[in-house]
């Protein structure tokens, strides 16, 4: 006779192997970053350490309130946590040899360790 447990032992570990990361925040008294839950506070927080709290967009580039961010696809729509020190780039004129967005001022939150794009993680209040 077949044993019925391996299976569902099988599911329950495959089951819970996609499941997000979550993070809950210190409080940012205590760690000296700025919280950023509206896009108009980026301009004030660039070259700080933050904590950006926001909606990850469904975009090829993720971003949260304006700031692209490297975020699971599953976060999408979600509201999401990240940190990093907040970095500003202007693009005064379209370059043709290069892919890009074309002039502006773009925002990235980036991760000191690795000096990319910070990963998101889902918020939980």
């Amino acid at each position: 006779m077949r044993s019925v447990s391996f299976p569902i032992l099988l599911f329950v570990a495959c089951s819970q192997s996609g499941t997000s990361q979550r993070a809950v925040p210190p409080e940012p008294a205590q760690t000296g970053e700025t919280v950023i839950t509206d896009r108009s506070q980026r301009a004030a927080a660039v070259g700080k350490t933050v904590i950006i709290i926001g909606p990850q967009t469904r975009t090829k580039q993720p971003t949260v309130h304006g700031v692209d961010v490297e975020g699971d696809y599953a976060l999408s729509d979600r509201t999401v946590i990240v940190r990093g020190v907040l970095r500003e780039t202007v693009i005064t004129e379209l370059d043709l040899t290069v892919a890009s967005r074309g002039p502006g001022k773009f925002y990235a939150v980036i991760d000191p360790a690795t000096g990319e794009l910070a990963r998101t993680a889902l918020h939980e209040e």
